[in-house]
């Protein structure tokens, strides 16, 4: 065994570790030297002994989680560390400070085991009736490149070399499709375009030669010119799409998107300069939104009608009418981009909608659950862990029936 300082049970900075190796030892993923760490950490005191008891019993790890309502992993960490240190800082006696820290240290270990288990790892969890669920895989990085030949390309499937033998002018960089074609300006006349599309349980990223990036969620697309227009740069999106434009006062950029106007599907129009934000413009929902982050845009609806945006709005699309008020749920909007589920008191159908996108799965419902959600959970889950971790608020169940997730009160 190699000679390392070992684990202290009072150390708050090490507490993620902590709770890796104990997660290890219950799934039994620990490699010889992450064993052998977790047996200096046990066997340093009496107290790490029965700390580890504790943290490997069952009952006790299925109690804690049940405790938490709304299983916000990121935000419950955080919060405990808070804690700590500021316990730590008080001005308390040594003594009194290393009584209470074990027992600090023991309750934020049980939650972080808690989420490690069920939350970041994405080997299959067996959970009661989740065990076919478990082999659902959350989405991952691949779409379907249309180009204006119409020659298609799947983008899980070809590598950089492919496409750049292809002389086509894409190329990868980190996972990302980046655009780069041989002419930069467009001529007067009608221009080609290509299509990328992202599939149900699916994500993927796009950068066009101007340096704009695209951020594109599962079922949706983004409809590109071969060149741009040397006075206007101009793209077609469904879906959601997190957009971060480039500046050019001298070619603004013209995002079009359909919104509902009673029932139908129109036209809109935003406008920009440079700047970032998320439109989420799936045909399916109800009303269309737009969550600006930076800059300022023009937008006009259906009807024709110009509203302008500035940092920090909201931009509903309810029947043709825009209506703009503050975006104080920034953080929920841009989860998916930044890899998270955000449900800020969401009703089951708003949430299953997304569980179906990234997941690929179709869902039914037998009888009405009336209750909203509080959840922040990892999009790197499978579907049964995400799915299991709902559960324990006892206010709705699923099984899996023909392929089907079916949600009962």
């Amino acid at each position: 065994m190699e000679n390392k300082t070992p684990i202290s049970p009072l150390s708050i900075e090490n507490a993620d570790r902590i709770a890796f190796l104990i997660t290890g030892y219950i799934r039994s993923t620990l490699t010889d030297k992450e064993k052998d760490e977790l047996d200096d950490w046990i066997t340093l005191n009496d107290h790490n002994v029965e700390l580890f008891a504790r943290l490997t019993n069952p009952s006790q790890l299925d109690e804690a989680l049940k405790s938490y309502n709304s299983f916000n992993s990121k935000k419950a960490i955080s919060i405990i560390k808070a804690q700590l240190v500021e316990q730590q800082s008080t001005h308390q006696s040594k003594v009194r400070k290393m009584k209470w820290l074990p027992y600090a240290v023991a309750a934020s270990l049980l939650l972080l085991v808690g989420i490690y288990v069920f939350t970041r790892n994405n080997t299959p969890v067996k959970v009661h009736s989740f065990t076919s669920l478990a082999e659902i895989k959350p989405g991952s990085g691949k779409a379907m490149l249309t180009l204006a030949t119409g020659e298609t390309i799947l983008l899980d499937s070809v590598n950089e070399k492919s496409l750049q033998a292809g002389k086509l002018g894409f190329s990868y960089d980190n996972g990302r499709l980046v655009y780069s074609p041989y002419t930069l300006e467009g001529e007067q006349g009608e221009l080609q375009y290509h299509t990328l599309s992202v599939p149900r349980g699916a994500h993927y990223q796009l950068k066009l030669p101007d340096g704009s990036t695209f951020w594109l969620n599962a079922e949706s697309s983004i409809r590109f010119p071969s060149v741009f227009h040397k006075t206007k740069r101009q793209i077609e999106i469904t879906g959601e799409v997190f957009v971060d434009v480039i500046k050019n006062e001298q070619q603004p950029f013209y995002v079009t998107f359909s919104a509902n106007n009673n029932g139908r599907q129109e036209k809109a129009e935003i406008k920009v300069l440079g700047t970032s934000f998320n439109i989420n413009a799936y045909k399916e929902e109800n009303n269309t939104s737009i969550a600006l982050t930076e800059g300022k845009i023009q937008v006009t609806s259906v009807t024709g009608n110009i509203t302008y945006m500035h940092k920090g709005q909201l931009a509903m699309f309810t029947n043709g009418k825009i209506n703009i008020s503050p975006l104080v749920n920034e953080e929920e909007m841009l989860a998916w981009k930044n890899g998270w589920f955000e449900f800020k008191n969401a009703s089951i159908e708003a949430i299953m909608k997304q569980v179906s996108r990234w997941y690929n799965i179709d869902v039914e419902y037998k009888g009405k659950i009336n209750y909203h959600f509080n959840a922040s959970i990892e999009r790197n889950v499978t579907a049964a862990q995400l799915l299991y971790l709902l559960e324990q608020t006892g206010h709705v169940h699923f099984t899996l029936q023909d392929n089907k997730i079916i949600v009962k009160p």
